[in-house]
C-alpha cells in the first residue's frame, strides 16, 4: 500500500527538487546464509524475498551472499532486478580447508545488519548462528523447507539470575564453648577459695 502525499504548492515550493531516493538513518544490510537446492527460483524471488521486504517495510540497501549454491544465484538475480547492490563473498576452500565456510559466513555476519537463513534439515549449524545473532538484537529470518515456513526468529533475552550470596558457615562452636567452660571453672574455683578463706577466719 502506497502512502499518498499531498503535492506541494507550486507557488511556495522550492525551484529545485531532489529526485534521489530517500536516505534512511539506519541502512538495511541483508545477509543471506545457507543453501538449499530443493527451493525453486520462483519460490525465492516471488514469495520469500518479497515477504522479507514486507516485514522490513522497505527494500534492503545492500545484500551479502555467498558465491556458492543456487540459493545465492537466485537471491543475486533478484537483487539485480530490484536495483539492490549485492556483494558475493567467496570461501577460499583451497587455502583454508574446512574453515573456509565458517570464515566466509563470519564475514557476512560482520557486514550485514539483517539476516535470512536457509536452514538445513540435518544440521543445526545455521540455526545456531541465527539464534546467536537474534540474541544480539539483529533481525533474523529463517526459512525451513521441511515444513515450508518463513519465520522471524525472536529469542527472549536471557536473564541472569544471581544466586544469593552464600552464607558464611558459622565457625565451629567448640572453641568458643571451651573458652566459656574454662572461664566458668575459674570463676567457681575463685568463689570456692573465697568461701574457704572466710570460713577459716575466726
Amino acid at each position: 500500500m502506497r502512502t499518498l502525499v499531498t503535492p506541494p504548492n507550486p507557488l511556495t515550493a522550492p525551484m529545485s527538487r531532489s529526485l534521489s531516493p530517500p536516505k534512511y538513518a539506519t541502512p538495511i544490510l541483508l545477509g543471506v546464509l545457507g543453501n538449499r537446492s530443493d527451493i525453486t527460483k520462483a519460490k525465492i524471488q516471488t514469495e520469500l524475498l518479497p515477504a522479507v521486504v514486507a516485514e522490513l517495510d522497505r527494500t534492503p540497501d545492500q545484500c551479502y551472499v555467498s558465491t556458492e549454491g543456487l540459493t545465492s544465484i537466485y537471491v543475486q538475480d533478484w537483487c539485480e532486478r530490484n536495483s539492490v547492490p549485492v556483494t558475493a563473498i567467496d570461501a577460499d576452500w583451497r587455502t583454508l580447508g574446512r574453515r573456509a565456510r565458517a570464515i566466509r559466513d563470519t564475514r557476512i555476519q560482520k557486514e550485514a545488519t539483517h539476516f535470512l537463513f536457509f536452514l538445513a534439515p540435518r544440521s543445526d549449524y545455521y540455526l545456531t548462528a541465527a539464534t546467536r545473532l537474534a540474541k544480539k538484537g539483529h533481525t533474523v529470518f529463517t526459512y525451513n523447507a521441511t515444513d515450508d515456513s518463513l519465520e522471524e526468529l525472536v529469542v527472549e533475552q536471557e536473564v541472569k539470575i544471581t544466586s544469593p550470596a552464600k552464607k558464611e558457615k558459622p565457625k565451629s562452636g567448640r572453641k568458643g564453648c571451651k573458652g566459656k567452660e574454662q572461664t566458668l571453672t575459674q570463676f567457681l574455683q575463685k568463689q570456692a577459695s573465697q568461701q574457704s578463706g572466710s570460713s577459716a577466719s575466726p
